[in-house]
C-alpha cells in the first residue's frame, strides 16, 4: 500500500516485491494517487490479503489512522517502515530509526565540514540506523504471540 505520486515509495515497494519473493510469500500491490483513492480501494484491498505492508510514504503515514482503523476492522494487522507509526496501531515496524539516523548524518557532516571535505568526494552512505519495533499490545489483540528472540523489539505504545 503506497502513494503512486512518492518516487522513494515506488522504490521501496519494489524492495519490498523481492524480499517477499525470495520468501516464497505472494503480493497484491495497491498504489494510490489521492486520499479519497485510498478510502475506496482499503476495503477492497482488506478483504484479499492477509496483512498490509506499508513504505515509508507521506500520504500513508498521515492517513495511518484511517488505513490502521479499516485494518482492524477487517482483522488485518499493519506493518510499516516507520517506528513512529506503531502508537497508531500498526503491529511492528521495519525501518529507519529517525534520531539515530540524525545522529549518523551529524557525523558526517561534521567530518566534512572539520576536514573541508567536498560531498562530491564521497559516496552515498545507506543509513546505519535501522529498527524493528513491535507493537505488543496489537499483537495480543490478534493472539499473535512473540517470539523469545524478537521480545527485545516489543514496546508497549
Amino acid at each position: 500500500l503506497y502513494s503512486a505520486g512518492e518516487p522513494n515509495s515506488r522504490i521501496i515497494a519494489t524492495l519490498m516485491h523481492d524480499s517477499l519473493q525470495v520468501l516464497g510469500l505472494g503480493y497484491q500491490d495497491l498504489a494510490v494517487s489521492s486520499e479519497t483513492d485510498l478510502l475506496g480501494s482499503l476495503d477492497t484491498l482488506c478483504r484479499s490479503v492477509d496483512v498490509l505492508l506499508i513504505p515509508t510514504d507521506n500520504m500513508m503515514a498521515s492517513s495511518i489512522s484511517l488505513i490502521v482503523k479499516r485494518a482492524h476492522h477487517y482483522k488485518k494487522p499493519v506493518i510499516v517502515s516507520d517506528s513512529m507509526l506503531i502508537e497508531y496501531g500498526a503491529l511492528a515496524a521495519v525501518g529507519i530509526n529517525y534520531f539515530n539516523h540524525g545522529k549518523q548524518l551529524a557525523k558526517q557532516a561534521l567530518s566534512r565540514l572539520t576536514n573541508k571535505e567536498t560531498i562530491l568526494h564521497h559516496a552515498i552512505e545507506k543509513s546505519e540506523a535501522n529498527e524493528v519495533v513491535i507493537n505488543s499490545d496489537v499483537a495480543c489483540e490478534y493472539g499473535i504471540t512473540i517470539p523469545k528472540d524478537l521480545l527485545p523489539f516489543a514496546v508497549t505504545p
